[in-house]
Parts: structure tokens; C-alpha cells; sequence
């Protein structure tokens, strides 16, 4: 399986786990550094995930972060609910 990104809601947050793709698996198992790289459809698959309702209260920062780093490890990329509220004001 090459899912590369995973996106899910537990409660009232998004969480995302972002994998390496093939090639920086490749380094990774040749004790090379990996190529930090996020995935080309990264926002797209968070922004459907969210929702329309739910877009302002995404981190883009923490989502670009999660790109780039591509841990395995699900992160939360919402902000608390009262940041987002006084973001959009």
C-alpha cells in the first residue's frame, strides 16, 4: 500500500499522518538523510478532509510541518476552537 497521506477526525480535531514516499523510504533504509519533501496534494487532501466548515480552523503551518518531516506519526493540524474563532474576527 502507498498512502502517503491520512487524514482523520478524532473528537473535534483533524489529525494527519503524513509517510515517506518511495524514495525517501529508500534513503531512510540506506541510512541516508532523507530528502524533506511534502506531497504534492497535501492541502488539497487536508482541505476535503476538513471540510468547508471547517477550513479556518486548520493549521496550514502544521500541516506544511507534517509534510515535510513525514514521521508516520499522527499530528493534530486543527486549531483549538476558541484560535479559530478569534482568527476569523
Amino acid at each position: 500500500m502507498n498512502e502517503e497521506i491520512q487524514a482523520t477526525w478524532i473528537d473535534h480535531d483533524l489529525y494527519v499522518a503524513v509517510y515517506p514516499n518511495k524514495d525517501q523510504a529508500e534513503q531512510l533504509d540506506n541510512n541516508e538523510p532523507m530528502v524533506p519533501a511534502a506531497p504534492a496534494r497535501l492541502k488539497r487532501r487536508i482541505a476535503v478532509a476538513a471540510g468547508r466548515g471547517r477550513l479556518d480552523r486548520v493549521d496550514w503551518d502544521e500541516v506544511e510541518k507534517a509534510g515535510r518531516q513525514r514521521t508516520g506519526i499522527p499530528v493534530r493540524v486543527t486549531l483549538p476552537v476558541a484560535a479559530s474563532a478569534s482568527s476569523a474576527r
